[in-house]
């Protein structure tokens, strides 16, 4: 509650004085508390999408699939399952929205095959897989 007060008094001071930015009202206190957005690195990355493709059919990591991929990745396993759940939206939705759209148009012969689920332990995260590893 203190404070809070003291914020109070600290903001109508300010404005008593003259109108200024709101960022500038802020104490640097707070200002410093905002952490800056961290990405993840391209080792990281291509780890977790390895195996999201390997995955592709069944884009749900265990957990302790997430707590190796957090560990290969040397990333937190809040960062993994971010990345997981932002994956599945941006990156696998609009690929299998095309396999769909691809699979009506063609006979059922032509289809696009997707891989079945793939253990961890089998993946070689030294390597990107080629095409018809997937």
């Amino acid at each position: 509650m203190f404070q809070f007060n003291k914020r109070k008094d600290l903001l109508k001071r300010q404005a008593e004085e003259k109108p200024k930015q709101v960022s500038e009202t802020l104490p640097e206190q707070e200002k410093k508390k905002k952490k800056a957005r961290k990405s993840l690195s391209p080792e990281s990355k291509r780890v977790l999408l390895i195996w999201l493709f390997y995955n592709i059919k069944n884009p749900y990591p265990t957990n302790e699939e997430k707590l190796t991929l957090s560990q290969k990745a040397k990333v937190p396993l809040v960062q993994v399952n971010n990345f997981f759940v932002n994956a599945r939206r941006r990156l696998l939705k609009p690929i299998l929205d095309v396999q769909e759209k691809h699979n009506k148009s063609k006979s059922q012969k032509n289809k696009l095959v997707l891989g079945s689920k793939v253990d961890i332990k089998e993946i070689n995260f030294e390597q990107s897989p080629n095409a018809d590893q997937l």
